[in-house]
C-alpha cells in the first residue's frame, strides 16, 4: 500500500488504457486525457480563448494548456519558485495568482505563453503560516476577487483575526478600511447580516469559541499566570 506523503506516477498511455478497459464496459465512455505532464496540478481556470490555466501545491508551479491543435494539446509553465500557487483566477485578459500570502497578476498573459510577463504584485498582506494556507481564488458576480485564510492548525484558536476568514478585494489588490465581524453561520446576505453593506471588503467570521476567548482574556488578562495557561490551552 502507499505511505502517507508517498507520490505515485503514471504515464499517460496506462491511464488511457484505463479508461479504455472502463469505457469498454460503460463506465467511462466520455472519458479522455486533456493535458498530460502538469505535476501536482490543482485549481484550474479557462479563458475566453480556451487557454487553460492550472494552479498547483509543493511544486509551486503555474501552468497553461493551449487548446488542441489536431487533437493535442500544448503545456506552458507560466511562473515557478513560488509558494504553493494554488488559486487562480481569470478576468479580462489577466491571470491572478494566489500563493500563500500573495497575489499576483499576470497581464495580457495569453498573449505571452512562452514569454509570460513579470507579474505585478496586487497585495502581499496575507500571512505566510503553510499550515491551510494554501488559497482558492474566484471572481464573484460583483467583479469582486474573493479568497480565504485558513486556520493555521487542526483545533485552535487563532490570534490574529484574519485567520479563518473569507477576503473580498478589488482586482486592483486595494481593500477598504472597513473590518466587519460577521457570523457567516447567518449568511452573506445584507438582509441577514444587518452590519454588512454592500462595499464591504473583508468579512471576519467570529465562532461562539472565538467570542468566549476574546470574553475570557477581559476577564484574566491581568492574571499573567491563568493567562498563560488559557495560552497553552490555545485559548
Amino acid at each position: 500500500g502507499l505511505r502517507q506523503g508517498q507520490k505515485i506516477t503514471l504515464p499517460g498511455e496506462q491511464i488511457n488504457k484505463a479508461i479504455k478497459s472502463l469505457g469498454a464496459e460503460g463506465l467511462c465512455s466520455n472519458i479522455s486525457i486533456y493535458a498530460e505532464h502538469l505535476p501536482n496540478a490543482r485549481s484550474m481556470t479557462l479563458a475566453e480563448n480556451g487557454v487553460l490555466f492550472v494552479g498547483t501545491g509543493a511544486e509551486g508551479k503555474v501552468y497553461a494548456v493551449s487548446p488542441p491543435k489536431q487533437g493535442k494539446t500544448q503545456v506552458y509553465t507560466i511562473a515557478q519558485d513560488l509558494t504553493m500557487p494554488n488559486g487562480v483566477a481569470y478576468r479580462n485578459g489577466a491571470l491572478y495568482v494566489a500563493a500563500i500570502n500573495r497575489i499576483l497578476r499576470f497581464d495580457a498573459i495569453t498573449e505571452h505563453l512562452s514569454n509570460p510577463p513579470k507579474p505585478v504584485v496586487i497585495y502581499d498582506q496575507f500571512p505566510a503560516e503553510k499550515h491551510h494556507g494554501w488559497k482558492y481564488l474566484r471572481f464573484g458576480p460583483d467583479g469582486k476577487l474573493y479568497t480565504a485564510v485558513g486556520a493555521p492548525c487542526n483545533i485552535c484558536l487563532p490570534e490574529q483575526d484574519i485567520f479563518t476568514s473569507l477576503v473580498r478585494l478589488n482586482p486592483d489588490g486595494t481593500v477598504s478600511q472597513r473590518r466587519i465581524e460577521v457570523d457567516l453561520a447567518q449568511g452573506l446576505d445584507v438582509e441577514e447580516n444587518p452590519p454588512l453593506k454592500p462595499n464591504d471588503t473583508i468579512l471576519v467570521a467570529r465562532s461562539g469559541a472565538g467570542n468566549f476567548r476574546a470574553i475570557m482574556r477581559g476577564l484574566i488578562s491581568p492574571v499573567t499566570g491563568v493567562f498563560s495557561i488559557f495560552r497553552l490551552l490555545g485559548l
